[in-house]
């Protein structure tokens, strides 16, 4: 999760800092604040990517595991959700890096890795559609409730950690519904895990009405902050997909 979250964060940031920086010399402060161009951005989000997919953490069907042995370099470690969900968020913000057209001076590094890394939006979203397709089909119980299937003995008592995993892909799948309008299966998964937070994992009474627990096929149960969180992530996926 740490190289996945290094990338979204490389991609996001190459899609939002300034193409150029302007300093003022008379400002003490000025030279330390200026960033990196977008390029820098770019190449680091790309590289790591390739590092990533290079890496065999990829399952049968297209989702990641959560790490590498260190004393093997092998994969290990359970699936789960927020993996998932952090790649697709990474690969959709990815497939926006503007088309490299302009010709560079051989002696810059950072254009060279741009040229030699550009990845094309459609393959991108194709793979983020691979990830998404993996997790839709598998993690989630027979009525197709995404759920945390590698807490399966503890299920449906989920930690605070724990409780935020499915926010975190609902969130970053309606993303990549948002560029893929013509899937709608995954319109229709959001709105069905949402239409089940509702009336199956939701308080209906009392002090703690209107809260979420952490399993959203219910019963509810293992209510806090963090499976607050995580079902309104839900809520608000599937009403912004028009689930």
């Amino acid at each position: 999760i740490n190289n996945a979250l290094y990338i979204s964060v490389a991609a996001h940031l190459a899609n939002r800092v300034p193409t150029t920086t302007t300093t003022s010399s008379s400002s003490p402060s000025s030279s330390s604040s200026s960033s990196k161009p977008p390029e820098t951005y770019r190449a680091a989000a790309r590289s790591h990517l390739r590092w990533l997919r290079a890496q065999n953490l990829l399952t049968p069907n297209g989702t990641y595991v959560d790490g590498l042995d260190l004393s093997t370099c092998t994969p290990t470690g359970p699936v789960f959700t927020y993996n998932q969900g952090v790649m697709i968020g990474a690969l959709v913000e990815m497939s926006r890096f503007p088309t490299i057209t302009a010709t560079f001076t051989s002696t810059s590094s950072v254009a060279e890795d741009n040229d030699h890394d550009d990845e094309e939006a459609a393959s991108l979203l194709s793979q983020a559609e691979t990830i998404a397709n993996g997790t839709i089909s598998s993690l989630v119980d027979p009525a197709g409730i995404l759920t945390e299937t590698a807490f399966a003995p503890s299920f449906p008592n989920l930690d605070l950690v724990a409780a935020q995993f499915k926010g975190i892909f609902v969130r970053n799948l309606a993303e990549l519904s948002a560029v893929r309008p013509q899937r709608e299966e995954y319109r229709e998964f959001l709105a069905r895990n949402a239409r089940s937070v509702w009336e199956k994992d939701r308080v209906s009474g009392g002090e703690d009405e209107g809260l979420f627990g952490a399993a959203w096929q219910g019963p509810v149960g293992s209510v806090s902050s963090a499976a607050q969180g995580s079902g309104l992530d839900c809520l608000v996926a599937a009403a912004g997909v028009g689930g």
